[in-house]
């Protein structure tokens, strides 16, 4: 092959990179303190919580850099309240009023502000709050399904693993033979050929994963949970990359070695979560 295609680094060098022994080695150690998580509740929406966190705190970060910064006095509470409303399952009874003093405390906060980018501030912590706070939930949200534990972790883990595939399918595939820009303003080193590879390969190896005996997910509910949580990932990667380009910066953190911080190793896991779990309510597989 070629030095370089379409103004692309050597493939062998860009896998040399993305592949080195330290990044796959805490790749790998992230993953299993994750995937332990999801056989314990209790760790699991600690984990969770964390996460939330810590992602708004650099979330907030980057919307600092934008020049419109979200208040983390406002945010981390609601994301910690969506977070443990959830796992104690309160929350439908009282989201009416989170979502109202989320409002008028953005507001406040935005006020804090100065009249100059108000709307956008006010705008930001509301980003920020729904995004990691609500929409992150469902990942607590579907691990709490059913009477009996191992039926919530069976579909966690079943989202982890589709999402992982299209993380690395996506990378690979788009480092071997991607040529078509899928959204070069955004993030230029994603194809559209990497995208499709890691959608493909995801959805048939989730439904097939569907049929294990602790899911008994007929081949119809794993393609739309598979097909669904695969696209989310992509989408939800990609928003990241948009925030990024938006705040000028490669990474949004650098807490996580060789990864850059924790919203740019779980992004794709958020609005996954959201949509696995609408798949599994509108099939009828959500039970407490």
């Amino acid at each position: 092959m070629s030095a370089t295609v379409a103004g692309r680094p050597d493939i062998r060098e860009r896998l040399r990179q993305e592949l080195s022994l330290k990044r796959v080695g805490i790749g790998l150690l992230v993953a299993v303190i994750g995937i332990g998580c999801v056989f314990s509740k209790p760790l699991w929406g600690l984990l969770l919580l964390t996460i939330g966190i810590l992602s708004s705190i650099e979330l907030a970060r980057l919307t600092q850099r934008a020049g419109a910064a979200a208040s983390l006095w406002v945010c981390i509470p609601v994301v910690v309240t969506y977070e443990v409303a959830t796992y104690f399952r309160f929350l439908d009874e009282n989201e009416s009023g989170i979502l109202v003093v989320l409002v008028l405390a953005s507001m406040i906060a935005a006020f804090a502000g100065g009249v100059d980018r108000f709307a956008v501030r006010w705008g930001a912590n509301l980003m920020v709050s729904l995004y990691l706070g609500k929409v992150a939930s469902y990942l607590i949200a579907i691990r709490l399904i059913g009477h009996h534990g191992y039926q919530g972790a069976a579909y966690t883990l079943w989202l982890i693993i589709v999402v992982a595939l299209t993380d690395t399918v996506g990378m690979l595939a788009g480092l071997w033979f991607g040529r078509t820009p899928l959204a070069p303003r955004i993030s230029p080193g994603k194809t559209w050929e990497g995208a499709i590879a890691s959608f493909s390969v995801a959805t048939a190896v989730g439904t097939l994963l569907g049929f294990v005996p602790q899911l008994g997910a007929p081949w119809y509910l794993g393609l739309a949970f598979s097909g669904g949580i695969s696209i989310a990932a992509q989408l939800g990667d990609l928003v990241e990359s948009a925030l990024k380009r938006n705040a000028q910066v490669k990474d949004s953190g650098q807490l996580i070695v060789g990864h850059g911080g924790v919203l740019d190793r779980f992004d794709s896991y958020f609005l996954a979560g959201a949509i696995g779990y609408a798949v599994l309510l509108w099939f009828g597989r959500v039970a407490n």
